[in-house]
């Protein structure tokens, strides 16, 4: 997984550099300007090679009153070393030591330095370091619309560390913010750009090296995370010497009378995705579907008037599975809660609650019955709710959401005492401490039954991680957290890419759940 920095992280990674190891700001300055130069010479160059300037187009480098605006007028400087005409506009009057300190190297040098806006038009390539990661304000004013310049100019934009204008921990355009071509941030990438709309506004985002000691950036605590694909391959092993009980049995709780469809859909994830044996407890109508779809499983079948006997089999019986699933096609009448209280009140197996099962926990907690909060499940309850069945959840609207979704993933991850993968064009996975951020899948995945499949691959993922005992030190437990948040990641990462095979097989507009399930296979092999 690649770590990521918040504006925080950001900033005390480059004040614990300078303060304890007396490694000046200007030499991180000077590092970062070198990159800018280098990337916006290399395009220079091919822009002239293939024609693509016309006469007398130049650079601009725009700063606004900080570092990230000396990072800009330093890579000016570099620039007209290498015979590249640069042009420095400042838009602030009250600009700190470390650009001033720049400015005076760049006036020495003969640069053009403007404080009132030049016409933007007439530069092939434009270097952006008015704002850094610190910005927590609406831009307004001539910061707005040097932005707007910028934007209009039809110049290759590079910004500096993030665009000026994007928040480093939400993503969110404050008011408004520079369009990139490419972004080149310093020491480790933002959380911001991992989220939309940032990442509308980043383009081609590279991580570069400035400078940063390792043993810095340790002390600064790992707690937001981007998945790559890579991390796929630490799934869970199969070994020759082994039988079906060897990788698990997993029960899948769902489908009302003549709801069997989703139940089906997560019985053949997780099948696919290596489980030993999957048991599905479903009502006696879906029956035939379920056997003509997957011959592989083993049904408990309950009828409307058996609700009270099956729940007492699932108290009887959760607890000797490997993990659970339970929602899907489930409906939210009076029989489906009965049985979503019994295996909520029971297992002490990791649980993964979807669909109209979280629906059922949305009433119980608008009750004050916060049916997750057992001592015992901590942790070791996942839900997986969409957008809008997270707002149903936390009162929350979708807007307020989507504003500041990791903040508000962490928040109620901590407070319900779950693992929460909160399902949108970029998935959020967090336990309340740590943010795991999934940026692969593709838009065909927005389809009935894509849920569904999750689970079913969620609920094999977890296999792995050691489950709780009574024993267990304060700290074991920590780390049994830490693997179930990896493995429910990694879940995630493995839906994300079956979701990209079956695109690849039959396009985003005609694929479906089904192509997702048998994308499985295509990313394990």
């Amino acid at each position: 997984m690649e770590r990521l920095y918040d504006s925080k992280q950001a900033r005390d990674v480059d004040r614990l550099t300078i303060e304890d190891c007396h490694i000046p700001s200007v030499l991180l300055m000077e590092r970062a300007a070198l990159h800018i130069s280098g990337r916006a010479a290399e395009i220079y160059d091919n822009c002239i090679k293939d024609n693509f300037f016309v006469k007398n187009k130049k650079i601009l480098a725009v700063a606004g009153s900080g570092n990230n605006g000396g990072d800009s007028v330093a890579a000016a400087r570099q620039l007209s070393e290498k015979n590249i005409v640069c042009d420095i506009y400042v838009i602030s009057n009250n600009i700190k030591n470390s650009l001033k300190e720049q400015l005076d190297m760049a006036s020495s040098l003969g640069i053009n330095i403007f404080f009132d806006c030049p016409d933007m038009s007439r530069y092939g390539i434009i270097i952006d370091g008015i704002f850094g990661t610190g910005l927590d304000r609406d831009v307004s004013g001539k910061y707005k619309t040097a932005i707007e310049e910028i934007n209009n100019s039809g110049a290759y934009v590079i910004s500096a560390d993030i665009p000026s204008g994007i928040s480093a921990d939400s993503g969110k355009i404050l008011g408004c913010a520079v369009k990139a071509d490419e972004t080149l941030t310093f020491g480790r990438n933002k959380l911001g750009m991992t989220l939309y709309p940032a990442i509308d506004y980043a383009g081609n985002v590279c991580v570069c090296k400035i400078g940063f000691p390792v043993f810095i950036e340790k002390q600064v605590a790992d707690t937001y995370f981007l998945l790559e694909k890579d991390d796929i391959n630490s799934l869970k092993k199969r070994e020759d010497n082994s039988n079906k009980g060897t990788f698990g049995n997993i029960l899948i709780v769902a489908g009302s009378e003549n709801m069997g469809g989703a139940g089906i859909l997560s019985l053949s994830s997780a099948l696919h995705g290596g489980a030993g044996k999957v048991t599905m407890c479903t009502h006696i109508s879906n029956r035939t579907a379920v056997l003509s779809s997957v011959p592989e499983a083993v049904l408990k079948l309950y009828d409307t008037q058996g609700t009270e006997a099956i729940c007492d089999w699932i108290r009887d019986n959760v607890n000797n599975f490997s993990s659970v699933i339970v929602g899907p096609g489930l409906g939210t009448g009076k029989e489906a809660k009965s049985i979503v209280h019994a295996v909520m009140e029971s297992s002490e197996v990791c649980t993964v609650i979807d669909a109209d099962a979280l629906n059922i926990c949305s009433d119980e907690l608008f009750k004050n019955k916060n049916i997750f909060l057992s001592k015992r499940r901590k942790y070791n309850t996942v839900i997986t709710p969409h957008i809008k069945e997270f707002s149903r959840l936390t009162g929350l609207n979708v807007s307020e959401i989507k504003s500041d979704i990791v903040n508000v993933a962490k928040k109620w991850a901590k407070r319900l005492n779950v693992i929460l993968v909160l399902k949108d064009a970029k998935t959020v996975i967090t336990d309340g401490y740590r943010v795991i951020i999934n940026n692969y899948g593709c838009n065909g995945m927005a389809t009935a039954g894509s849920g569904d499949v999750l689970t079913g691959i969620i609920a094999n993922a977890v296999l792995s991680t050691p489950k709780y005992s009574h024993s267990d030190t304060e700290e074991e437990r920590k780390r049994i957290n830490a693997m179930q948040l990896e493995n429910v990641s990694k879940g995630v990462l493995l839906h994300a890419l079956a979701g990209e095979s079956a695109r690849d097989e039959n396009g985003n507009n005609s694929m479906s759940a089904t192509d997702i399930v048998k994308g499985i296979g295509n990313v394990l092999k």
